[in-house]
């Protein structure tokens, strides 16, 4: 169960990312 909370949380984590690695991108 542990490892899939952290799974859970971890892929919620790189969704929350997205936006902030577009926009890097962007300036890149």
């Amino acid at each position: 169960p542990d490892r899939d909370e952290k799974a859970l949380v971890t892929f919620v984590d790189i969704i929350r990312w997205f936006p902030q690695l577009s926009k890097l991108m962007l300036i890149l």
